[in-house]
């Protein structure tokens, strides 16, 4: 067999892997370039050079994966023993603990990892707590018309796992398609993401996650969840400011604009919802803002929108709904374990100011 005929085999063996896990390959985010290579997620033989690992017993699995699943595959790594943990300690039926898989790359984020946890039993149950991995067949997304295959849901759902230009690879086109959906460059072209007082990992911060103009997070979530109307007055908006909102009467940007130092009320230096708690207040919940730099997009002000991961965690949290503090906590135990409800409108009150809490 001449180099030229290996060359091209392999060519039609990449070309074959591709149609899962279309993408750009060689982009110059994580995924990419020398940060992984393919053997980390393929195997060519279903099994190691030296033939004491096999898988799935020789016979391999499909695309080549490691795994059996691309979920399965990408959890090898992001499991805490390499990479981000995104799978929490706790069970589909009981709220996630506060400490459950979260990585010391972002204790600086008073709301733990941006993205959230899954579920410990996320291979065998349906959770309330986020987006669900179970594969139990097609999935729907909430108040939208996204529907994923017969499998369920993966993570190659929200993620090119060959890498792209966008903050944690996540897809241009996440649901129905359309327009390509920028979520970390604005219009110079800045990565406002990226905080230069921080190296590595740790410069991409989560804690206050800046956008473009126009706040592409927002409109990358409405792509599956399509039936959340924005302008809708009867469901909270996205993508707008506190001071675009301020003249209806129902908002209090002076409020925002205190925090917890200013005496703003919702405002409060910890999530804490144990039982007995006496703190009142959550520190301040996530916004978008348009600029320049990592500076300018996550200075407080009026300007500043309220967006999805304002409440919402991406991957869950141990709140029903994903939701950042605890407006509600569930659990299996019956009755449910008591705990403080002092916080239950605290984030609201950061910009509604409506002057009372439980």
């Amino acid at each position: 067999m001449s180099p030229k005929t290996v060359v091209l085999g392999l060519t039609l063996v990449a070309l074959t892997l591709a149609g899962p896990f279309a993408g750009m390959a060689m982009a110059d985010h994580t995924h990419s370039n020398h940060e992984l290579h393919c053997g980390h997620c393929h195997v060519m033989h279903a099994t190691r050079n030296d033939g004491l690992t096999k898988y799935n017993s020789g016979a391999g699995y499909d695309h080549l994966l490691l795994a059996g699943s691309i979920t399965e595959t990408c959890l090898t790594c992001h499991n805490g023993s390499t990479y981000t943990d995104v799978v929490g300690a706790g069970l589909s039926t009981e709220m996630i603990p506060a400490s459950g898989g979260q990585n010391s790359e972002f204790t600086t984020d008073p709301y733990g990892a941006s993205g959230g946890f899954f579920c410990a039993d996320y291979k065998t149950a349906s959770s309330k707590f986020g987006h669900d991995l179970f594969a139990s067949g097609p999935v729907t997304a909430i108040q939208g018309s996204w529907v994923s295959d017969g499998s369920g849901m993966t993570c190659g759902d929200c993620h090119e796992v060959h890498g792209n230009h966008n903050y944690r690879n996540l897809k241009l086109q996440p649901g129905n398609g359309g327009s390509n959906i920028n979520i970390t460059y604005n219009e110079t072209g800045a990565d406002v993401q990226i905080d230069p007082a921080k190296t590595g990992r740790n410069a991409r911060r989560t804690d206050a996650i800046a956008f473009n103009a126009g706040n592409d997070l927002s409109n990358w979530c409405l792509d599956c969840h399509s039936d959340i109307d924005s302008s809708s007055t009867t469901k909270h908006p996205v993508n707008r400011s506190l001071s675009d909102a301020a003249g209806n009467g129902t908002v209090d940007a002076a409020n925002w604009a205190k925090g917890v130092s200013g005496g703003g009320w919702g405002f409060g230096n910890t999530v804490d919802d144990a039982y007995g708690a006496t703190e009142y207040g959550v520190p301040r919940v996530r916004f978008a803002q348009s600029g320049d730099t990592f500076s300018a997009c996550t200075t407080v002000h009026a300007d500043n929108d309220v967006m999805c991961l304002t409440c919402h965690k991406a991957h869950g949290s141990k709140y029903d709904s994903a939701q950042c503090w605890p407006y509600q906590r569930y659990s299996a135990v019956t009755p449910n374990p008591a705990y403080s409800p002092i916080d239950r409108a605290a984030a609201c009150q950061q910009c509604h100011n409506r002057g009372v809490h439980d």
